[in-house]
C-alpha cells in the first residue's frame, strides 16, 4: 500500500509540467475551433 501511495505522489516540477501541457492543449483546441469557424 505504501509503495502505491508513494508511486502516486507527483513532484512539484512534474505537476507544473503537466499543468503547462494541459494549458497548451486547451489553447491549441481553442485556436483550432477559431480556425474552423
Amino acid at each position: 500500500k505504501d509503495a502505491r501511495e508513494h508511486e502516486h505522489y507527483e513532484k512539484p516540477s512534474e505537476r507544473r509540467r503537466k499543468a503547462a501541457a494541459a494549458r497548451l492543449r486547451k489553447i491549441a483546441k481553442a485556436a483550432e475551433k477559431e480556425a474552423t469557424r
